[in-house]
């Protein structure tokens, strides 16, 4: 899996239960800890998780929403903790039983990071670039990649490359 944001930590899950073995990588360094990252231009910004992905976390990582508010996270009612505002005209508020998640994306994602990495099956491997794709000799499919870190080039060869 070339990339280990949200997107490729939950892709990342799910292969976790079909393959022996997932690897991410990611051309930034993670281990700074629930800092931003350059590659993400709102990574600074807060971020509400709406109720479809709180739903899909529940059940791609049990005890992992949990978890997110031990740690700080807020989870508040969307039609009663918010307020929306249309030019100028507030929205009515009212009870609504979705529940959003509200957090820094630096915050979310390392959480997130962590628990997919605990998985046996997971392995991220954080300041690889992502250079090209490997193909079979026919080029008639993709066969793993190649990728450049501090350590040099190298070929990975994959059964499945996302």
């Amino acid at each position: 899996m070339v990339g280990a944001s949200v997107s490729g930590l939950l892709i990342g899950r799910v292969l976790a239960d079909y393959f022996d073995e997932v690897l991410l990588i990611d051309k930034e360094s993670l281990d700074r800890g629930v800092e931003p990252r350059k590659a993400v231009p709102q990574g600074n910004h807060i971020h509400g998780i709406l109720t479809p992905m709180v739903t899909a976390l529940k059940w791609l990582l049990p005890g992992f929403v949990d978890d997110l508010v031990a740690a700080g996270a807020n989870v508040f009612d969307s039609g009663a903790g918010t307020r929306f505002h249309i030019f100028g005209t507030q929205l009515r508020n009212g009870h609504t039983d979705q529940p959003l998640i509200g957090c820094t994306r630096p915050f979310f994602e390392h959480h997130l990071r962590q628990r997919v990495e605990s998985l046996p099956n997971v392995q991220i491997r954080a300041g690889q670039r992502f250079e090209r794709w490997v193909t079979s000799d026919d080029q008639a499919r993709v066969v793993g990649l190649e990728m450049t870190g501090a350590a040099g080039t190298d070929k990975l060869a994959a059964d499945l490359v996302v």
